[in-house]
C-alpha cells in the first residue's frame, strides 16, 4: 500500500514537473521569437543610421568642398576689389589732372580769344589793362568760380534815339557823376528836397556772388534775393560790347535780365536802363520820367536856400507820385537844375 503511494506520488511529481519544463520551454521560445524580432529591429534600425551616416557625410564632404570653393572665389573677388579700388583712386588722380588741365587750356583759349577779338577791334585804340574787373574780364573773360562784387557808378549816359548803334558815340550824352546829385523829397506832398550825393546812390544797388561761373546770387539792399543763371552771349565787335544774360531759377520775377558791358574810351561799363535799375534796387522811388525843373528858393526862417521843386515841364509821371530824383546841374547850357529823364547809368564793378 505504501509502495503504491510512493509510486503515485513520484508519478505526479514526474508528471507536474514535465509539464512545468513543458510550460517554460514554450515560454522561453516566446521570448526568444520576441528578442529575435527585436534584434531584426534594431538591427533594420542600426543599418538606417549607418546609411543615414553615411548620406550625412557624403553631404558634409559636399558642403566642406562648397565652402571651399566660395572662400577660394571670396578671396579672390576681395583680390579683384582691391585692384579695381586702386585703379579708380588711379583714375580719379588722373581725372583731376586732367580737368586742371582742361581749366587751364579754357582760360588760355579765353585770353587768345580775347586777343583776337582786341585785334578784331582794330588798333585805333585798346582796352586799359589795369586793376580794373570789367576791363580785365572784357579781354580775357577768364572763369569766374567763387567772386563777390558791388557796384560804383562811374557814368550816366543820357541816350538819343539811336542807343546801340554803330555811331553810338554820337547818339548820347556822357557825363561825369559829378554832374549830377541826388535830390529826395522831405515829405511825399511837399515840393522842398533834401540833397544827397551822387554817391548815395552806390549804397542802394545790391552786392552780388558768382559760383563756378554759372550761379548769380543777387542780394539787394532790401532783403530780397534773386537767384539767377549767368551766361555770357552775343559779343558785337562792332559795337564794343557783349551781353550777360541772366536767367531767373526761383525768384518772384521771372523775367531774363540782361547786363549789357560798353566799350566807352577804352573803358568797360556795365549798363542800366531805368527798368533794371528799379529791378536792382527792389523798392526804388526814384522817378525817371518827370523832367522837373528844381531851383532854389529862400527861407526866411531858416536864413538859407532850400531846393525845391519850380514846376513840371512835361506831362510824364507826378511830382507828388515819386520820392527822389537824379538831378543835372546847371551849368552854361541849363539854367537850372533839372530831373533827369531816363538816364542809362554806367557802372563799375569793384570786386570785394
Amino acid at each position: 500500500m505504501k509502495k503504491n503511494l510512493y509510486f503515485l506520488l513520484f508519478f505526479s511529481a514526474i508528471t507536474i514537473l514535465g509539464q512545468s519544463k513543458k510550460k517554460q520551454i514554450i515560454e522561453l521560445k516566446s521570448e526568444l521569437d520576441k528578442c529575435k524580432i527585436d534584434k531584426s529591429y534594431i538591427e533594420n534600425g542600426l543599418s538606417y543610421e549607418k546609411t543615414k551616416n553615411v548620406r550625412l557625410s557624403y553631404d558634409k564632404s559636399n558642403l566642406e568642398t562648397k565652402i571651399s570653393i566660395l572662400t577660394s572665389e571670396k578671396d579672390s573677388f576681395e583680390i579683384k576689389v582691391k585692384s579695381l579700388e586702386k585703379k579708380v583712386k588711379s583714375l580719379k588722380g588722373r581725372l583731376s589732372i586732367l580737368e586742371q588741365e582742361i581749366e587751364v587750356k579754357q582760360e588760355s583759349i579765353a585770353r587768345l580769344l580775347g586777343q583776337i577779338d582786341s585785334l578784331a577791334m582794330g588798333e585805333r585804340d585798346s582796352i586799359k589793362i589795369n586793376n580794373d574787373f570789367l576791363n580785365n574780364y572784357f579781354v580775357n573773360r577768364q572763369n569766374l568760380r567763387n567772386h563777390l562784387f558791388s557796384f560804383r557808378l562811374d557814368k550816366v549816359l543820357l541816350p538819343g534815339d539811336n542807343y546801340y548803334s554803330n555811331a553810338y558815340y554820337k547818339s548820347f550824352t556822357i557825363l561825369d557823376i559829378n554832374q549830377f546829385y541826388i535830390a529826395q523829397k522831405v515829405a511825399r506832398n511837399s515840393k522842398r528836397l533834401k540833397i544827397k550825393p551822387i554817391s548815395f546812390l552806390n549804397t542802394l544797388m545790391p552786392d552780388f556772388q558768382i559760383l563756378n561761373n554759372k550761379f548769380l546770387t543777387l542780394k539787394k539792399k532790401n532783403g530780397e534775393v534773386e537767384n539767377l543763371l549767368f551766361d555770357l552771349t552775343n559779343f558785337d565787335f562792332s559795337r564794343d560790347f557783349f551781353n550777360i544774360q541772366l536767367t531767373p531759377e526761383e525768384s518772384k520775377n521771372t523775367k531774363v535780365m540782361n547786363w549789357n558791358l560798353v566799350r566807352i574810351d577804352n573803358e568797360i561799363y556795365i549798363t542800366f536802363n531805368t527798368d533794371i535799375f528799379h529791378r536792382m534796387l527792389g523798392d526804388s522811388e526814384f522817378n525817371f520820367g518827370s523832367g522837373y525843373t528844381i531851383t532854389s528858393e529862400y527861407n526866411y526862417k531858416s536864413r538859407s536856400y532850400l531846393k525845391i521843386i519850380k514846376e513840371e515841364t512835361s506831362y510824364y509821371g507826378n511830382a507828388k507820385s515819386s520820392q527822389m530824383f537824379l538831378v543835372r546841374k546847371k551849368n552854361r547850357n541849363l539854367n537850372n537844375d533839372i530831373a533827369v529823364k531816363n538816364p542809362i547809368f554806367l557802372f563799375k564793378l569793384i570786386e570785394q
